[in-house]
C-alpha cells in the first residue's frame, strides 16, 4: 500500500479508507498464501467483481500458510493495526531516538489482539558512513530525505512527512515539503 499517489496513479482505485484497504488486503493476501480460493466482500475490494466474467481464483503454487505478514507502515492508525495483524513491522522511517511514535501504536494494536509489542519481529534498516566530514556525508544524505519528506505523497498525505512531525522536526519537515512541492528540490538542500 502506499500513499494517494501510488495508489490512484498506478492501482487505479480511489485513495479512500487506508486502513481498511490493508487491513483487507492482509486477509486476502493470507487466504492466498494458504491456498484458499480467494473471494472477497470487503468494504474496499469485491473479489471477484458482480457482473462479471471473473471468479474466485487460488494461487497455482503450494500452498505456504506460514509465511510471515510484514508491513512498512507510518500512520498512528495504521501502526496500531500492524501491531494487530502483522507478524512484522518494517520501520522505512525508523528514528531510535523517536521510537515511541512507533512502537506506542504498534503496541496498542497488539495489546488490542491479546499479544504484546514483543510478539512481533521489528525490523528498522538505516544508513551507515563513516567520515571525518560529517557536513558532507549530512549534505550526501539530503536530496533522499527531501525526496521523501517533499515527494512521497501528496499535499494531503504524505506519511513520511507525518512521521517525522510526530517525532518532532515540523518545522523542518513542513519547509521541505513546501519547497519540494513549490518546485524548488535545489532548495530543499539548504533546510
Amino acid at each position: 500500500m502506499s500513499g494517494p499517489q501510488v495508489i490512484e496513479g498506478w492501482h487505479g482505485i480511489r485513495f479512500e479508507r487506508p486502513v481498511q484497504r490493508l487491513r483487507e488486503t492482509v486477509d486476502i493476501v493470507r487466504r492466498a498464501i494458504r491456498g484458499e480460493h480467494v473471494s472477497d466482500k470487503g468494504v474496499v475490494y469485491e473479489l471477484p467483481p458482480p457482473g462479471g466474467e471473473g471468479k474466485a481464483l487460488r494461487f497455482g503454487a503450494r500452498a505456504h500458510p506460514n509465511i510471515p505478514v510484514y508491513l512498512a507502515t507510518l500512520s498512528p492508525r495504521s501502526l496500531e493495526m500492524t501491531g494487530e495483524l502483522a507478524d512484522g513491522w518494517l520501520g522505512t522511517s525508523f528514528m531510535p531516538e523517536h521510537a515511541r511514535v512507533f512502537f506506542d501504536p504498534i503496541g496498542a494494536g497488539a495489546a488490542r489482539a491479546g499479544r504484546s509489542l514483543a510478539a512481533l519481529d521489528l525490523q528498522a534498516g538505516g544508513v551507515v558512513a563513516f567520515s571525518d566530514d560529517v557536513a558532507r556525508v549530512a549534505a550526501s544524505r539530503k536530496p533522499g530525505l527531501a525526496f521523501t519528506l517533499g515527494a512521497m505523497g501528496s499535499r494531503q498525505h504524505n506519511f513520511y512527512n507525518d512521521a517525522f512531525r510526530r517525532a518532532g522536526y515540523d518545522d523542518v519537515a513542513r519547509e521541505v515539503q513546501q519547497l519540494w512541492l513549490a518546485g524548488n528540490v535545489t532548495g530543499t538542500a539548504s533546510v
